[in-house]
């Protein structure tokens, strides 16, 4: 008999698996089911990420341009903030994070900043840095601009965060930081200011990501104080790559971090970053093919440009 049923119980077992494998390619989750399953059955961090899938689906490309639908999730985020206690609810807080971080509309913004504020026990870390990721991610269909003028708590809270004794909390402000404080906005003047006076504290951070965003940040709004992380970050010896894919993207940011520089800042002494970029392009064995192409693309659109 036991003989029979080991057999029996794979086949099960394979069959089950091929079921759930079959629903996720033939059948995208449904925004609305997963968050009917939410309320009906309970915030579990497995629904959390169903519905999170369902909102990254093309299918779902309507639903991330609703506001019915982000306001939905928030609420789902707001009740998890309010009632939610242990792993699991942490868990699907995070989840609810990232998925707001996929809307096309800014209705989940006062909840993320929620969560930014209010998580802040170094248990909290990491659903705090997701918060902080996902504000900065609306900014791929929502102007800085706007998000940082209709919420004017947003800038404020991310200068809270960057003082955080989490090093990865502490970099995911400053990259939101250096993404809401690169445009002008007459109206936050103070709050921009702000923002590029704590960019230069975090230029000198232990963490290297933190160093690192915050130099890219500045980067962006022509900032000179960046340079010297940014020609750490251009050299393969000093960065703090701990993998060859990591480097890559390290010398990848950098390289766009320096062109926005000088584009932004067309009276800095250029030699050096430039002497940088040129070593680059010129082949390493300890450089990526795509960041040497990248490097050499750079070198050209400069001398194009004289």
């Amino acid at each position: 008999m036991r003989m029979l049923i080991w057999p029996l119980l794979v086949v099960f077992v394979l069959t089950a698996v091929w079921v759930v494998l079959r629903s996720f390619t033939t059948a995208p989750p449904d925004v609305n089911s997963a968050i009917q399953a939410i309320h009906r059955d309970g915030n579990t961090p497995w629904r959390a990420a169903i519905l999170l899938e369902a909102l990254r689906q093309p299918s779902g490309i309507e639903m991330r341009a609703d506001p019915a639908m982000a306001r939905r999730v928030s609420e789902l985020l707001e009740h998890e903030l309010d009632n939610g206690s242990g792993e699991e609810s942490a868990t699907t807080r995070t989840y609810l994070c990232r998925a707001l971080a996929q809307f096309e509309v800014d209705d989940g913004l006062p909840v993320l900043l929620r969560v930014v504020k209010k998580q802040t026990d170094e248990d909290q870390a990491d659903e705090r840095r997701t918060a902080i990721e996902a504000v900065a991610s609306l900014t791929r269909h929502i102007e800085s601009r706007r998000l940082a003028t209709a919420n004017r708590d947003l800038i404020p809270s991310l200068l809270e965060a960057a003082d955080s004794p989490n090093s990865q909390v502490r970099a995911a402000a400053a990259y939101a930081l250096g993404v809401f404080s690169a445009g002008d906005m007459p109206t936050l003047e103070s709050d921009i200011a702000s923002a590029r006076a704590k960019l230069r504290i975090l230029l000198h951070d232990v963490f290297a990501d933190v160093r690192y965003n915050a130099a890219t940040g500045l980067a962006r709004s022509g900032n000179a104080a960046c340079e010297e992380v940014l020609l750490e970050m251009l050299d393969p010896r000093e960065s703090a790559a701990s993998d060859p894919k990591s480097q890559e993207t390290i010398l990848l940011s950098a390289l766009a971090a320096s062109e926005q520089l000088l584009q932004k800042n067309p009276n800095l002494d250029t030699r050096r970053i430039k002497k940088a970029v040129t070593r680059l392009s010129e082949g390493n064995s300890d450089v990526s093919p795509e960041a040497r192409r990248r490097a050499g693309e750079l070198i050209e659109r400069w001398s194009e440009s004289k």
